[in-house]
């Protein structure tokens, strides 16, 4: 059995304790001590990482009644060692963990919605709630977290039999437990069940910020940091407008107008790209149909066209098919790799899934298709000519007999 000294006091940060046992492990060695500062995971808290003895500890996991410590090497069985936490990333879940107990509150208090669900990773923490939230609510639910955070309210540890549970109004309470049972209260605001690390006044939780909202499985997923996380991820976003704006040349607090213009404008240059490349297909069809091969009934185009989009060359495909009984088989260069499509007119005799094989062949390329479509790409050809030629021929001997029905 361990004695947990993390339950009565999240800031004791080191201890002398006694090794009780030292066994091989999967990743080092598992040690178990008299009495830890360490806290393991659990609650939706990760552990403690530390010292025992100046030797590292990289998890800690309870079992039973005991606390397992994963130590780096072995420790010698009945010598005293000094016991030492990473103090910032035990103040850093605190943080998190006080600041989730508040934005559950504040959940409960304002919209009657039931947190069923925490989760607390290194870069960021998660609560589920049971009902799903409108932008508007998420920013209530925000103010409301900080002026609980912003009075300072004591943080207060009452252990207490679960007989007299009952005597408690708690926001929840964990299920299973039995015996003495640890209650995590913020007169003037949560009281749960918990068994967890916290700050001993709301103050030191610095302030909470919601950074995602998602619906999930019928309710709302929030993402939110607090204490010095919230202050990175404030900076964070702060250098990113900061950025914007001088690439704008605008204010800070113009950045979103500017953005919203430039989209704007970006649509309407699209609108005008699809329509001018629309056109520009009709035009490099109208000369490609003029020099096709002719292979019985069937116009055979392969070609490569330089300085096109790989995502116009179906455009240009399926303009080149309609109206007649054509295939067209489509190159163009977009950084380091050569893409491809084919495109058959509806009525040819041919599936482009097979056809598209022929050409993954002599490129050592890669691609698919079914029906009139088949694309793929491969890697730069050196002798992209030859190649397009022997496809040429391939196609014109291979659809000499075929016919558009």
């Amino acid at each position: 059995m361990t004695q947990k000294l993390y339950l009565f006091d999240s800031y004791l940060k080191r201890t002398n304790a006694v090794v009780l046992k030292c066994e091989k492990a999967e990743n080092g060695y598992e040690v178990e001590l008299d009495k830890t500062v360490l806290y393991p995971e659990g609650g939706g808290q990760p552990y403690d990482t530390g010292r025992i003895g100046g030797i590292n500890v990289i998890r800690v996991r309870e079992e039973g009644e005991c606390v397992k410590h994963t130590t780096e090497e072995p420790l010698a069985l009945m010598q005293e060692v000094e016991v030492e936490l990473d103090w910032q990333r035990r103040f850093d879940h605190m943080q998190q963990h006080s600041g989730e107990h508040l934005l559950s509150f504040a959940a409960k208090e304002l919209f009657g919605a039931t947190n069923i669900g925490f989760h607390m990773a290194a870069l960021y923490c998660t609560v589920d709630f049971d009902k799903e939230f409108t932008k508007e609510e998420i920013l209530a639910l925000e103010r409301r977290t900080n002026e609980l955070v912003y009075s300072n309210l004591a943080v207060e540890i009452t252990n207490v039999h679960i007989d007299a549970l009952s005597c408690f109004e708690l926001r929840k309470c964990a299920k299973g437990l039995s015996g003495n049972v640890r209650i995590i209260s913020m007169p003037g605001g949560d009281s749960c069940t918990c068994c967890g690390t916290h700050v001993k006044n709301t103050g030191e939780i610095g302030a909470v910020l919601v950074t995602a909202q998602m619906h999930y499985k019928g309710g709302e997923r929030i993402t939110f940091a607090a204490g010095h996380r919230a202050l990175a991820f404030a900076q964070q976003a702060r250098g990113i407008t900061e950025a914007l704006a001088r690439s704008f040349s605008c204010k800070m607090e113009d950045v979103q107008a500017a953005v919203e213009k430039l989209d704007t404008g970006l649509s309407a240059a699209r609108r005008t790209n699809k329509h001018l490349y629309s056109r520009l297909s009709e035009y490099i069809a109208k000369d490609f149909r003029a020099s096709s091969k002719k292979a019985g009934n069937v116009h055979i185009i392969v070609r490569f066209v330089d300085e096109l989009p790989a995502q116009m060359l179906r455009q240009l495909a399926n303009t080149l098919c309609q109206p007649g009984c054509t295939l067209a088989l489509l190159f163009t260069q977009a950084e380091d790799a050569i893409h491809y499509t084919l495109c058959c007119s509806d009525g040819l005799e041919a599936d482009a899934g097979e056809l598209i094989q022929a050409v993954n062949a002599a490129t050592g390329g890669r691609g698919g298709g079914r029906g009139t479509f088949g694309q793929g790409s491969t890697k730069k050809l050196a002798a992209l000519g030859e190649t397009l030629s022997q496809l040429e021929e391939y196609f014109s001997k291979a659809l000499k007999s075929k016919s558009c029905r």
